[in-house]
């Protein structure tokens, strides 16, 4: 219940399946005991954990202990060379579920793929899901928490998303800052928001209906914070509200420290439901969802603190991607077909010498795509081995360009009209944002593939 001293306005906050802890490497998802079944084969019942390990990547791990275990209860834990079939069998809040799995050792394992406690065709009221290292999200609807000892704690923390035929609600733990401040200063993952979604009509869905809605928010708001967020553990629920449906994976996810550029300024988080809803729309378009899954996948890639060869090269696929599926055909050279994709959007061509200095003296007065092709060819077919490696800061400069290009054509084919950042500017406010360039010249609607 709504303390009666709270805010009419403000709401409980939903209910998930993980509890808020401190930011760690390790996030549990269930403590408890656990089975294993090996092909008909049925251990005993041991203690155990199934975690998130998040170093030098994501890995969901399995573990039973066997410390007091008779020798008969061991033999039935242990490893089998012959890699038979496998599942862990677990009770969750009033389920029991059955996890298809790899078992790596003695009472330990890992789940290497997406693994569901039921098929894609189970029918779903709604499902919940657990974010970790999703941000602020700015002028929320307010929450409010009542303690057992009568007190209460109120925030502005709840994100209601029209998303076509779906609608998510985002709520944030209430320590949300002082969480991600540590997150940040330590480079650890932390729960930070529970999230439910349904659809717009209340109907049922297919389990692999919140596969697909899941994957793509995923992506859609890590393209937005140019790092991965992940919203992990999606349980499936009836309208019942009996669990029916769970997912277990190993989500790509980054620290929250880890965001060298992204698009969307904070500020303004209207236009972040506005992109989200336009993304949702076209990722749950099954002709369309390959392409975009590849273009968005690529700009974080682009953006992130790799090798710059390698985000540069990543970033000008994507553009000739988006040019293929825009215009269908591969005419004149590369750098006149990305002049046409960035000319379509109305961004400018040039290369601003007060933002890279360097990349501009290297293009010699050429425009942008014109100097970023004739880095990628001399990455790709050296004639002077050194050739751009003799410019200090060169190819930094080029790959902030190539993902600066890549936001606006993929944010112009989506259809957004907002603001965005500029990442080639290093130096100022660092949430200094401008109107995309075509709101001027075109209708907001974007680009459809032919």
């Amino acid at each position: 219940m709504v303390h009666e001293d709270h805010d009419e306005a403000a709401k409980v906050p939903t209910l998930g399946y993980l509890p808020f802890a401190p930011p760690s490497d390790v996030i549990t998802l269930y403590d408890g005991p656990l089975q294993l079944r090996v092909e008909e084969d049925l251990s005993s019942e041991r203690p155990g954990k199934i975690a998130l390990v998040i170093r030098s990547g994501s890995n969901l791990l399995w573990g039973a202990d066997l410390d007091e275990a008779s020798y008969e209860d061991r033999r039935t834990w242990r490893h089998r060379q012959s890699r038979p079939r496998t599942a862990l069998r677990l009770p969750f809040h009033g389920a029991m579920l059955e996890l298809e799995t790899h078992l790596s050792g003695d009472g330990t394992g890992f789940f290497g793929s997406p693994s569901t406690s039921s098929d894609d065709t189970t029918m779903l009221a709604d499902f919940i899901a657990h974010w970790i290292n999703l941000p602020c999200l700015p002028r929320g609807g307010l929450l409010c928490r009542e303690q057992e000892d009568g007190s209460w704690t109120e925030w502005g923390g709840r994100w209601v998303l029209a998303l076509g035929a779906w609608e998510a609600t985002i709520d944030e733990r209430p320590d949300l800052p002082a969480t991600l401040t540590e997150a940040k200063r330590e480079r650890l993952y932390a729960v930070t928001h529970t999230m439910s979604v349904r659809r717009s009509d209340r109907r049922e869905f297919p389990a692999r209906d919140a596969r697909s809605v899941r994957w793509g928010l995923q992506v859609a708001f890590s393209f937005a914070l140019g790092r991965w967020a992940a919203p992990v553990l999606a349980v499936g629920r009836d309208a019942a509200g009996s669990i029916v449906w769970s997912e277990w994976s190993p989500l790509h996810v980054d620290s929250p420290a880890k965001a060298h550029g992204r698009w969307w300024a904070e500020d303004r988080p209207e236009e972040l439901r506005e992109f989200l809803a336009l993304f949702i729309n076209r990722w749950l378009d099954p002709t369309q969802q390959p392409s975009l899954r590849f273009l968005a996948t690529s700009a974080i890639a682009a953006g992130e603190s790799g090798f710059v060869e390698q985000r540069l090269m990543t970033a000008l696929a994507a553009l000739e991607h988006l040019h293929w599926i825009t215009y269908r055909r591969d005419n004149g050279t590369a750098d006149h077909r990305l002049r046409q994709l960035l000319s379509a959007a109305s961004v400018s061509l040039d290369v601003v010498r007060e933002d890279q200095p360097v990349l501009a003296r290297f293009a010699a007065g050429a425009d942008g795509p014109k100097a970023l092709f004739r880095i990628r060819h001399a990455l790709t077919h050296p004639k002077e081995p050194q050739e751009v490696y003799k410019h200090s800061g060169l190819l930094g400069e080029a790959s902030r360009l190539a993902s600066r290009y890549l936001d606006l054509a993929l944010l112009r084919h989506l259809g957004y009209g907002g603001n965005v950042t500029d990442r080639t500017k290093t130096t100022g406010w660092s949430g200094e944002s401008w109107p995309v360039p075509w709101t001027s010249s075109e209708e907001r609607s974007g680009d459809t593939p032919a």
